[in-house]
């Protein structure tokens, strides 16, 4: 039974990672920082609809797909979020 390929336990154990945090190793960047600000700022736009719904990715009348672009527009806001919070933390724990 040796042969078997899930016998025994596994030689490394994978390093458990919470949901939305993937890239939670990697230290944040200048690049970084810029594309977090753009996301938060161009979802935000978007979500408030300036535009008074004349600028529309998908039309919100489309059932069950209407409102997936506002959906996009505020994993963007989040993420942008979420990733300068990252940077914030970053900047506090380097000494000084």
């Amino acid at each position: 039974m040796a042969d078997e390929p899930n016998s025994g336990p596994p030689a490394r154990v994978p390093e458990v990672v919470p949901a939305g945090t993937a890239d939670a190793g990697a230290p944040t960047t200048r690049l970084g920082r810029v594309r977090a600000w753009s996301g938060v700022l161009v979802g935000a736009a978007y979500i408030l609809n300036p535009g008074c719904g004349w600028v529309e990715l998908l039309p919100d009348s489309i059932p069950g797909v209407g409102n997936l672009d506002e959906a996009a527009a505020a994993g963007l806001v989040f993420y942008g979020l979420q990733y300068l919070a990252r940077w914030r933390r970053e900047r506090r724990a380097r000494p000084r």
